[in-house]
C-alpha cells in the first residue's frame, strides 16, 4: 500500500505547485494594477485638487454656486434672527456668531462679495463681481451679477 500512495503524492505536488504559482501571478497582477493607477493618478491630479478650482469653474457652474451660497447666507441670517429677536446688521455679525467661516464671505470666487441690506424689516443679500481683478491667463471670464 505504501507504494499505491507515493506515486499519488509525487503528482499531488506540482497541481499544488501550479495553483501556488498561479496564485502569485494574480497577486502580482493586481499589485501592477494598483501602482500603474497610482502612478496615473499622481500624474494626473499633482497640480490639481480633487475640488474645483474657482478659477477654472466656468461661467454657468458658478451661477449655481452663487446661488446656492445665497442660500447657505440666508439661512445663517434666518438662524441669526430667530435667536436674537432682531436681523443681523452685517455678514461679519454672522461670522462673529460662528454662524458661517470668514472664507464665507467671499466663496466661490475672491471677485465676488455679499452685502446684506434690511429692506422693510426683510433681510435682502446680494452680490458683486470685482470685474477690475485681472484675469489670469487662460482664466474664463467670471459670470455677470445676476438681479
Amino acid at each position: 500500500m505504501s507504494r499505491d500512495l507515493a506515486p499519488q503524492e509525487e503528482e499531488a505536488a506540482p497541481s499544488a505547485l501550479g495553483a501556488l504559482v498561479l496564485h502569485h501571478m494574480i497577486t502580482l497582477t493586481m499589485a501592477i494594477a494598483v501602482l500603474a493607477l497610482g502612478v496615473w493618478g499622481y500624474l494626473n491630479f499633482k497640480s490639481d485638487d480633487f475640488l474645483y478650482t474657482p478659477s477654472e469653474t466656468s461661467a454657468s457652474t458658478q451661477r449655481y454656486l452663487v446661488a446656492s451660497h445665497l442660500q447657505r447666507l440666508m439661512l445663517a441670517a434666518r438662524t441669526y434672527q430667530q435667536l436674537h429677536d432682531a436681523p443681523p446688521v452685517s455678514l461679519e455679525a454672522l461670522v462673529e456668531e460662528r454662524l458661517l467661516l470668514p472664507d464665507d464671505l467671499s466663496y466661490p470666487s475672491p471677485a465676488i462679495t455679499y452685502t446684506l441690506a434690511i429692506i422693510n424689516g426683510q433681510v435682502r443679500i446680494t452680490y458683486a463681481l470685482d470685474t477690475s481683478a485681472q484675469r489670469a491667463p487662460g482664466e474664463q471670464e467670471k459670470m455677470p451679477p445676476l438681479e
